[in-house]
């Protein structure tokens, strides 16, 4: 079985413009996939969060992982 998702998100920050708080308003994408083959799972995931640039901050994050496993 193999199952691949994605998905798209914008989270926007509560501090104010002006503030003394480095924050910004985000946009991620996200991909993932897993694959099974019996007894073993595997799953692997990306994602890309895009700081929106404000006066004293902005930038990129990238972030993945991935998992190994087995039924017993």
């Amino acid at each position: 079985d193999l199952a691949l998702r994605g998905g798209l998100w914008l989270e926007p920050t509560p501090a104010p413009e002006g503030t003394p708080y480095l924050d910004n308003h985000r946009i991620a994408t996200t991909l993932g996939a897993g694959l099974r083959l019996a007894p073993f799972q595997l799953d692997a995931f990306y994602q890309l969060h895009v700081l929106l640039p404000r006066a004293r901050s902005g930038g990129t994050l990238h972030v993945a992982g991935l998992a190994i496993g087995v039924d017993l």
